[in-house]
């Protein structure tokens, strides 16, 4: 598969700290157009009739050091490089190559780029004086060049509006995902829950065996309702009983027939699963739905104990 853009750049001396910084620069900007899409190539071993030439377009990243290889070191990596592209330049369309100017700031071409007169599009990266970071806009000019966009962008959409759009959709579907309303602990506390956002208002608790699902509807505005509906049983037990004190046969004897409970601030559940394990759920706080200039969800705080303790049976005497 060819390459949307291949990244031509000097190595240099890798025992030269501004080398060193050059090759990691050039990784970093490759890695922002991976990031948005775009199969990047850089840093490979060449077959430079194929993977090169063929593809889609070549960007040469040229700072000084990167001419004076070219012009004087034919047999470089980079000298090996442009000798491929200028015998297939003629044959290639007309945004297939472009530049960048980093550390050059006379931005000078290659020999053999000036001696053919073609001037290829060009991005300035160099850095002038401390009102002047390039970055961000060259970026995204280079995109909009990558996908043959004009670089008039009276037309133009935002990469800042596009990444709101995502995040947009990306939050319904995390909330969609059962494994945003899932807490794998034995234990936790202050676990937040906006019930009401997430799949058949359940949240899932521990694991294996010792998997509960807390599901949960507003009653009021200072009581939940607390539903069996995907597990075997629930029940309530004492205020004045904590989580970690209680043991599993005591809170069985707290269980009870019914769908649901209803608990309040500081009141205490004790859940029953489908293997006849306990788990203890403490509820902390409750916070009513509002809709105001920005909506905030309903939503419940608690911490909880799953017992892992097992039953021990005693051999009768005989």
């Amino acid at each position: 598969m060819p390459y949307d853009i291949f990244i031509s750049y000097a190595w240099g001396n890798p025992n030269c700290l501004r080398d060193q910084k050059h090759k990691e620069w050039v990784r970093l900007l490759a890695s922002h157009l991976h990031l948005i899409g775009f199969n990047v190539g850089i840093d490979v071993n060449l077959d430079y009739g194929s993977n090169l030439t063929e593809s889609k377009h070549v960007l040469l990243v040229i700072d000084e050091n990167y001419v004076k290889r070219v012009n004087n070191k034919p047999n470089s990596g980079v000298g090996k490089e442009n000798k491929w592209i200028k015998n297939v330049i003629n044959e290639k369309y007309d945004n297939w190559l472009a530049t960048i100017f980093v550390d050059n700031i006379k931005c000078k071409f290659p020999d053999w780029l000036n001696a053919i007169d073609m001037n290829p599009k060009s991005f300035n990266f160099n850095y002038i004086n401390d009102d002047s970071y390039p970055g961000s806009e060259q970026i995204e000019d280079i995109w909009r060049w990558i996908q043959g966009l004009p670089a008039d962008k009276s037309n133009a959409i935002s990469p800042a509006i596009i990444r709101n759009r995502l995040q947009r959709v990306e939050q319904v579907i995390n909330k969609a995902d059962i494994a945003h309303w899932t807490c794998h602990k034995i234990e936790a506390k202050g676990i937040i829950f906006n019930y009401n956002e997430a799949p058949n208002k359940t949240y899932t608790l521990g694991y294996g065996i010792y998997e509960f699902k807390f599901m949960i509807t507003s009653c009021d505005k200072d009581r939940i309702y607390v539903y069996n509906d995907y597990i075997k049983a629930v029940g309530t037990f004492p205020d004045n009983l904590q989580l970690e004190n209680i043991e599993p046969d005591n809170a069985f004897s707290y269980i009870r027939q019914g769908r649901t409970i209803e608990l309040k601030i500081g009141q205490n559940a004790v859940l029953l699963n489908e293997y006849g394990c306990i788990c203890l759920v403490r509820l902390t706080n409750i916070k009513e739905e509002k809709n105001d200039i920005k909506f905030v969800p309903a939503s419940v705080s608690f911490d909880y104990r799953i017992c892992t303790e097992e039953n021990t049976q005693t051999t009768p005497s005989t």
